[in-house]
């Protein structure tokens, strides 16, 4: 017998189901971010998500992700993951099941090249459970402006002292 919590469903990402964060357009049908911080928000129900990514750009510039589960959004909190060609990647697993909001945000620099989601999961969304409607926009927003510093480019620091290109906000 396979209940509601062990379904699996896959989901084609659009701008109707997820929350799109920063500058993101459609190319090609899939929803794509190419400057750091901006991503999508998946809201959906169930215990593990993964994700479907196309990842333009050159093998030796990997495109970095960040990725925050529910309310849990300090740098300490993500899950760095790289993407080193095009095709599925766990986002969160283990979760109780229940309702959960999973947020996935660009890190590397835009001009390493592109990342793309075809469905949550970013071309797809391969859920444990079901996709829930999109989170709603927030009431108010805080925009910046400035150089790759001010993004948070090169601040984040790597074990031996030296900086890398990620960027946080």
């Amino acid at each position: 017998i396979v209940s509601a919590q062990t379904q699996q469903q896959t989901v084609a990402v659009s701008e109707e189901n997820v929350r799109t964060l920063g500058r993101t357009f459609v190319k090609d049908g899939v929803v794509t971010f190419s400057y750091a911080n901006s991503g999508v928000e998946i809201h959906f129900e169930g215990s593990s998500i993964r994700a479907d990514f196309v990842v333009g750009q050159d093998e030796n510039s990997p495109q970095s992700i960040a990725v925050f589960v529910d309310d849990k959004i300090e740098p300490e909190d993500a899950t760095i993951i790289e993407l080193k060609q095009n095709g599925e990647y766990l986002l969160a697993e283990n979760l109780e099941y229940g309702e959960h909001t999973v947020t996935v945000r660009k890190m590397s620099r835009s001009y390493y090249g592109f990342m793309a989601a075809t469905t949550i999961g970013i071309q797809d969304v391969i859920i444990e459970g079901r996709m829930l409607e999109k989170t709603s926009k927030k009431e108010l927003s805080i925009e910046v402006y400035g150089d790759s510093i001010t993004n948070g480019d090169a601040v984040y620091q790597l074990e031996n002292g030296s900086s890398t290109a990620y960027s946080w906000m």
